[in-house]
């Protein structure tokens, strides 16, 4: 149940950062103070890790993708069933590529595409906003231990993510 409320919660969530600001993020957020370590040298805390949602069962919601109007939240079952893609990132990855989720979304041409996950190294959520043109039949989602976790062949291993659970095409 709290999988379906997190995952119910995740396209309003989706919408308000689609919604931007002024483009002038710089990454200093105005907080200048830094700890002091015994020696004087400046400690940077690390941060702590995302919680991983549970793995998804056959019957259990993975994740909502579409459009803001018409969402749509399959099951693992029903996600496995759509097409599958194979591309080279970093070897073989087989799964369902962005593309075909536009598709089925019936996302217009031309359309910008937003995945929400964890950062690869499991410290922060992440947003990836591309051109569907550019990446939609290069990158695939793929369903690993009841989680999906996203690949490209055309974006750096930094834009990969694991724990996706939404798929936007505003």
């Amino acid at each position: 149940m709290s999988r379906l409320a997190l995952i119910a919660c995740l396209p309003l969530l989706l919408l308000l950062a689609a919604c931007g600001g002024d483009g002038d993020d710089n990454g200093d957020d105005g907080d200048n103070s830094s700890d002091q370590g015994q020696d004087g040298a400046t400690v940077t805390p690390t941060p702590k890790l995302v919680a991983s949602p549970p793995p998804a069962g056959d019957d259990d919601p993975l994740l909502t993708y579409g459009t803001a109007e018409s969402p749509y939240t399959p099951t693992l079952a029903q996600f496995q069933e759509l097409p599958h893609t194979t591309i080279d990132a970093g070897g073989e990855k087989e799964g369902v590529s962005l593309a075909e989720l536009a598709s089925q979304a019936g996302a217009p041409e031309g359309t910008m595409v937003t995945i929400q996950g964890t950062r690869r190294d499991g410290r922060r959520i992440q947003f990836v906003r591309e051109s569907l043109s550019e990446i939609g039949a290069q990158s695939v989602l793929v369903v690993e231990d009841g989680r999906l976790s996203l690949y490209s062949s055309v974006l750096g291993e930094d834009q990969w993510l694991t724990n996706v659970l939404v798929v936007s095409f505003p």
